[in-house]
């Protein structure tokens, strides 16, 4: 590291001569890596030389190195101790993304990182961080530049050093490129092909709640009651290039070598364990510091590097093939970490059997942050969470505590999808997250059998998939990143949910085309082709599909028949729609691509290649599987006629929904009122969305399909009723301000009436085996129920209310519940809200149990979700994430919201690129029932969209555009369809529908 006076040293000083930018210290000509050259600029803003380069003519010398301080490691051990793994390293790494290159926005290909060498000292009191990073590189191609990537990063005494001749060169100018985060150095002399070391000395801000890059974030210490900080990094995706600089492509994997200096009574955690902990003599002013070497890491992408301070403490155990698990906790926190270290004890003996490659480091630590982006970041060895997604209390919903095992999981599962092999470039991301998506629900299953995650997948992920992808505004699960600004928007439910989706129906299609004698199916052993040959490498999607195809062999004359099939999936937007006629002896299939609102004008002909299953539900255990790729096909099904009851899709493992003819809808109805049981949850469910989507999208006629959802009067399944209650709630929000919403809100309380007596607000005695499941159940119900003011639950919650606020505790339901109890309090009078206000917001004394923050954001009444709004700007009482779960909920919880919440989303966040913030944005003006309203936010939307600069990706226009859409198509379905629905519903109610519609007039 330099002094400050050579960093300030007068420009002058530091600008040689070109030809004394290097020192030969006697080496043969031959030897000598630097050629005459031309220098170039590339016109870009120039940097400062007195904040780039040494001042000081003693760099010139080797002498320099041994002048370093003791603590940094020394260069020439660094580089001779990576020789042998630059050779293995080689093989794996190559810097080819799988798309075309757009000038200026990829690094060049003619360097690439080999090693990092970083040796930093952090301090979280004055936010500073500061040391020098040994880059080993290897130049493939001659080079008068080296480019690479930096932001917001204060450069000092930058040069290159070649060992094998002892030799260093400074660069003779430098530019930066702000628009991608680039650094360029210019070199008088051409560099060539050969192992160098490229020294820079930086230093940084640590961010304050940032939750990217490396930054801090405050915390109470129970025992203390002493604010302190706590320190992490996530650089997914391009943020690694804020801690130190790199060559931040995901491509480019290179070996680490990390060791940190922090106060004392402070530790440190990086990817590998520590090899050294040693305290350093005190510093001028008295301050004392302990310094963590730490082991090298495997090849990894820079994004995976990751680092955390603090004080924490941690549990531990150890899997059976010797890891060391870590879950570290706050202070007073210890018995919440048990259960994510169980869970993360049996992911990872999981996931080892399962792909057949033994987790490659030593230890794997969990590590919780009060404010973190993303829920989760799976770094190599050190996997950092939100807090609140991490610890699970004895207290801990069921909801919260499957929630919790399954983020474990999907971390854990990256550590092989994403860390051992990691896609080339982020056009491919759908590799790491869909399949971590999906492995999370097999692990979790094998540990928590009862919670039929299997049912559930449907309503978790094939759900959210089809809301996201029914859209315009989607995109293909593959698509071309060709500016680094357009990635943060793939990070969004067609990558995760999506992704996942059509892995679960490829694993489906593969073990029914191969040898099931083998233990771990067709699926299984793709996997552990593909995991094996790209090991500590990157891959593309081509690489999965021919590692799958070779498994399953030539089919029809398809040698690489998962490509063939799945491309179909990935590199087109949307899904289809199936559409079953059975006929004498015959099977009818058509597919269109389903949009949210069918019309004749809509002629798109884009078709999927379909692995389509389904059941003759005379004989329940035959299932059928063909190949529909055409717009339709007639397939021979000798035994069928048109009284056929068709099940479509058993199981639910197909990506596509199912649209049949009234006769079958019929059938449908009658045996879901007499053996709903017949069919399994999962199938249930798909029936339930599949109808309301149908008839919200102009598909299907009230008449048809609404009979199918009677048989929920008496349902009691949890996944069955999740599932039915966003369905219902999606058709109560179309219907806006038509008379048929007050009919359709009276028709829901007759279908809970009889299941909120049965599962009430208190928990049965019962197996506790299937508690799990009925806690789901209770919140799924009691929540809907709330939702459309059923009067048995809206006055319970009451008289709880009361009992809160008298402190009468004895007979309150779960602390699980008690948000639901303030939603409906909150929602019954003004009074009730200013006193959750006041409690939420008084600065001493403990607060009640329960979220007050979410039941305040349920508020429907304007002035009380503008002062809610107003609360949520207040630093001091609104952490980042619980502004951001308060913003989503008010989202989805009044009509209000496009007139109320969206000013203030576009007021004081309107260049926010988090995708959760999108989604509000979309939630927010989908569910708003006056057009005019609506028609103002499409002028917005397309003021906004002519304002856009080239390549930004604007995510709050999107959603802005995704909800439009989904508002318009709303109106369109209360006034060509609300008129039918109200005749269907008020048949039910027994009520005279022309009564309705006068009340209308």
């Amino acid at each position: 590291m330099s002094s400050n006076a050579s960093r300030d040293a007068p420009l002058e000083r530091v600008r040689r001569d070109p030809e004394e930018n290097v020192r030969n210290m006697d080496v043969p000509q031959e030897l000598d890596p630097l050629l005459p050259g031309q220098e170039t600029n590339r016109g870009r803003r120039q940097i400062s030389w007195g904040t780039l380069f040494p001042s000081d003519r003693e760099l010139l010398t080797t002498s320099h190195f041994r002048r370093q301080r003791k603590w940094m490691i020394p260069l020439a051990t660094v580089v001779a101790s990576t020789i042998l793994f630059l050779i293995i390293l080689k093989a794996f790494t190559r810097h080819e993304p799988t798309q075309a290159r757009q000038p200026g926005t990829w690094l060049p290909t003619s360097i690439v990182a080999r090693t990092y060498t970083l040796d930093f000292m952090a301090d979280l009191e004055t936010a500073i961080f500061n040391g020098q990073a040994n880059v080993t590189i290897e130049v493939l191609e001659s080079t008068s530049n080296i480019t690479f990537h930096s932001v917001g990063l204060e450069l000092s005494d930058t040069f290159v050093h070649h060992l094998a001749s002892n030799t260093i060169v400074f660069p003779s100018s430098a530019a930066s490129d702000p628009d991608n985060g680039m650094t360029i150095l210019h070199f008088s002399k051409v560099i060539r092909p050969m192992n160098y070391t490229l020294v820079i000395s930086y230093k940084g801000h640590i961010g304050d709640r940032t939750m990217h890059g490396f930054y801090r974030s405050p915390y109470r210490d129970a025992s203390t009651d002493e604010v302190r900080y706590v320190a992490a990094t996530h650089f997914e995706p391009f943020w690694a290039r804020h801690a130190f600089p790199c060559f931040d492509e995901p491509s480019l994997k290179a070996e680490f070598r990390v060791a940190i200096t922090v106060r004392k009574g402070l530790y440190a955690l990086s990817n590998m364990p520590a090899a050294r902990i040693h305290d350093l003599d005190a510093s001028a002013d008295g301050a004392r510091f302990t310094r963590f070497e730490f082991q090298p890491t495997p090849p990894m992408s820079t994004y995976l590097a990751a680092w955390a301070i603090g004080d924490f403490k941690s549990v531990e155990n150890k899997t059976e093939s010797g890891v060391d698990m870590r879950v570290f906790f706050r202070p007073g926190q210890q018995s919440d970490a048990r259960y994510p270290l169980h869970v993360a004890l049996r992911s990872l003996e999981f996931f080892e059997s399962q792909y057949g490659i033994p987790f490659p480091l030593p230890k794997l630590d969990l590590f919780p942050m009060p404010d973190f982006s993303g829920d989760a970041m799976e770094n190599f060895g050190l996997m950092i969470f939100e807090e609140d997604l991490l610890m699970s209390s004895e207290t801990s919903s069921a909801e919260d505590k499957q929630t919790i095992a399954l983020l474990v999981a999907h971390e854990i599962a990256h550590q092989w999808f994403g860390d051992i092999v990691t896609m080339r470039w982020w056009n491919d991301l759908w590799l790491n997250e869909g399949f971590a998506e999906f492995m999370q629900y097999q692990a979790v299953s094998a540990i928590e059998p009862s919670w039929d995650l299997e049912s559930q997948f449907f309503y978790m992920e094939h759900v959210l998939a089809f809301r996201a992808d029914s859209s315009s505004f989607t995109h293909p699960v593959t698509m071309a990143v060709d500016d680094q600004r357009t990635i943060p928007r793939i990070f969004d439910d067609i990558t995760y949910d999506k992704g996942a989706a059509i892995v679960g129906m490829l694993k489906s299609w593969m073990n029914s085309k191969t040898d099931d004698r083998h233990m771990c199916g067709g699926f299984c052993q793709g996997i552990r082709k593909y995991l094996t040959r790209c090991r500590f490498g990157v891959a593309t999607t081509a690489d999965l599909w021919a590692d799958m195809s070779a498994i399953v062999g030539t089919v029809d004359g398809d040698h690489n028949v998962v490509r063939s099939m799945m491309d179909t999936w990935v590199s087109r937007p949307g899904y289809p729609v199936i559409t079953v006629i059975p006929e004498n002896g015959v099977l009818r299939l058509s597919q269109r691509r389903f949009t949210l609102w069918a019309s004749p004008e809509n002629t798109e002909d884009q078709t999927w290649v379909v692995p389509f299953e389904f059941a003759i539900l005379s004989d329940v255990k035959s299932v059928h599987s063909v190949t529909l790729r055409d717009p339709t096909s007639l397939f021979p099904i000798s035994e069928l006629s048109p009284e056929s009851l068709i099940l479509a899709n058993p199981n639910r493992t197909g990506f596509y929904r199912t649209q049949y003819g009234a006769t079958t809808y019929k059938l449908l109805s009658e045996l879901l009122l007499t053996n709903p049981t017949s069919l399994r949850p999962a199938d249930r469910a798909g029936i339930v969305s599949d109808v309301i989507a149908l008839v919200l999208s102009n598909r299907v006629i009230a008449q048809d399909g609404f009979p199918c959802l009677l048989f929920l009067k008496r349902e009691t399944d949890p996944i069955v009723w999740l599932t039915a209650s966003d369905a219902l709630k999606e058709l109560e929000k179309s219907l806006g301000y038509h008379v048929a919403a007050n009919s359709v809100r009276a028709w829901f309380r007759r279908l809970l009436e009889d299941i909120v007596v049965k599962v009430g607000w208190k928990a049965k005695a019962g197996n506790s085996n299937d508690q799990h499941m009925q806690d789901l159940m209770r919140r799924a119900i009691l929540s809907l129920a709330i939702d459309m003011q059923e009067q048995q639950v809206t006055s319970q919650a009451m008289r709880y209310f009361s009992a809160l606020l008298d402190n009468k505790e004895d007979d309150l339901p779960s602390e699980e519940l008690l948000d639901l109890v303030y939603i409906a309090a909150v929602r019954n009078t003004s009074k009730n809200f200013d006193i959750m206000f006041d409690l939420y917001t008084k600065q001493s004394g403990p607060k009640p149990a329960g979220d007050i923050l979410s039941a305040l954001a349920s508020t429907q009444d304007s002035a009380q979700i503008d002062r809610l709004l107003d609360l949520l700007q207040k630093q001091d009482l609104v952490s980042p994430s619980e502004r951001m779960s308060a913003i989503e909920t008010v989202a989805t919880a009044s009509p209000l919201a496009c007139s109320h919440l969206l000013p203030f989303i576009f007021d004081f966040y309107s260049s926010s690129k988090s995708g959760r913030m999108a989604v509000a944005v979309e939630n927010a003006i989908a569910g708003c029932p006056d057009m005019k309203i609506i028609e103002q936010w499409d002028d917005f939307a397309r003021k906004r969209d002519s304002q856009e600069k080239p390549g930004e990706a604007d995510r709050l226009l999107i959603g802005l555009k995704r909800g439009l859409e989904r508002a318009t198509t709303g109106y369109f379905f209360r006034t060509e369809r609300g008129d039918e629905v109200l005749q269907w519903v008020s048949e039910r109610l027994g009520e005279n529908p022309s009564e309705r519609l006068i009340e209308r007039i």
